[in-house]
């Protein structure tokens, strides 16, 4: 291949790398984005119910809005009802607890999923930040590896 052939293969590299750093770069914004509102949303969430930690919770007597506090919540939800009644599956099917007990598993697993959701938003928010800093390494090298090859194209050209 002629070292002008080349170059423009090369030409052509650089601008191909550098809208992809781009799309990446943009990509990585969206994600981002999407895991804070995400958590926005969880957060706005929990604030609407009220919930206050139990005073035997770990973190007690605080508004649930966070990660700590529905986990610390669920703890608590958890002592009083698999702790007071043991497992569900145990119970007998005229136990008049059946029906606390299933109140506090289903508050169990709706702060479950708050704290399921935190993490996939984080998840979200951290894989837009790696997606960005790869977007500015792929476009920012582009350019540089383009000057490498017509150095070296320039030089066989010579020989």
């Amino acid at each position: 291949m002629t070292s002008t052939g080349l170059q423009s293969i090369s030409r052509v590299a650089v601008v191909i790398a550098i809208g992809l750093g781009i799309a990446m770069a943009v990509l990585g914004g969206i994600f981002m984005a999407m895991g804070f509102d995400a958590k926005s949303d969880i957060q706005a969430a929990l604030l609407k119910e009220r919930a206050i930690t139990s005073k035997d919770a770990p973190i007690p007597g605080v508004m649930v809005e966070d990660v700590a506090t529905a986990r610390a919540q669920q703890d608590a939800i958890e002592k009083h009802t698999f702790g007071r009644f043991g497992p569900y599956s145990g119970m007998e099917r005229d136990d008049p607890n059946r029906d606390v007990y299933l109140k506090g598993l289903t508050l169990r697993n709706a702060l479950n999923l708050a704290v399921l959701g935190f993490g996939v938003a984080d998840m979200a928010i951290g894989l837009g930040g790696v997606t960005i800093v790869l977007g500015i390494i792929v476009a920012g090298l582009a350019f540089p590896v383009h000057m490498l090859v017509r150095t070296v194209a320039r030089l066989e050209a010579r020989v």
